[in-house]
């Protein structure tokens, strides 16, 4: 990957069909539930300034990745990491850890000290739970047959302020 990555913090309506083709390119998304169109729903938010913030990754202009996030609800410190997904093809180039960053400077000036996520607890979601690890998330909580019978969710959590 030779080219800079830049992070865009602007969501547009061009960027539905490409948020939808990196989910699917990621082989994740969509079992249980049509999570393209929850996505959808929630960039449209996003675009109308009602919902979410969402941040893009792009490569010579392309959108190869993007996150989401919003403050929880009824906490004064805690942001909650929502979706990120990186196109398959660019996957290990640090483009995930590049929009955690992001997204870690972001809410520590919005007054944020913790940011939580949660992911799957099937064994697909191995290689995504090490990836917050190694970014210095820790488990905080599972919860039981959460996302459908025999699949739990996993709760992690991280200071904002410590370094990556």
């Amino acid at each position: 990957m030779k080219s800079e990555l830049a992070i865009r913090r602007t969501p547009t309506l061009a960027d539905i069909p490409r948020v939808r083709e990196i989910m699917k390119s990621s082989g994740f998304f969509d079992r249980v539930f049509d999570e393209y169109d929850c996505a959808e729903e929630e960039l449209r938010g996003a675009i109308d300034g009602s919902g979410e913030i969402f941040i893009f990754a792009e490569l010579d202009g392309r959108v190869v990745g993007f996150a989401s996030y919003e403050r929880e609800a009824c906490c004064e410190s805690l942001y909650y990491l929502d979706w990120i997904a990186v196109d398959n093809t660019v996957r290990g180039h640090g483009i995930g850890r590049r929009l955690v960053e992001a997204i870690l400077a972001d809410v520590a000036e919005r007054g944020a000290t913790k940011l939580l996520l949660q992911t799957s607890g099937r064994e697909q979601y191995l290689p995504t739970r090490k990836f917050y690890e190694k970014l210095g998330f820790k488990k905080e909580a599972e919860i039981s047959d959460y996302y459908s019978p025999g699949e739990s969710s996993i709760f992690y959590g991280r200071g904002v302020k410590t370094p990556l």
